[in-house]
């Protein structure tokens, strides 16, 4: 019997049953884990987030919106081409 398999034991079969997708997710390999390379700089992250709600503000001005999320169909029609 495999780890999986001793796993998947421990949970019922009706849980199962309310579980529409199951995934393999592969290992991580140690070394990237470990690497020592840093991501992208906070600060890179924040002006392009910042540019985003600028442009999100800009557009959506003059309506009751105040983000993207809110948009509807005829929004996203008329703003998103």
């Amino acid at each position: 019997m495999t780890l999986i398999s001793r796993y998947q034991k421990r949970f019922s079969a009706p849980l199962f049953d309310r579980i529409d997708i199951l995934i393999e997710v592969p290992r991580v390999p140690f070394q990237k884990l470990t690497d020592e390379r840093r991501g992208e700089p906070l600060a890179a992250i924040r002006a392009r987030v910042e540019a985003a709600r600028t442009r999100q503000t800009q557009r959506l001005a003059g309506t009751k919106l105040t983000a993207n999320a809110d948009m509807g169909p005829t929004h996203i029609r008329e703003f998103c081409h």
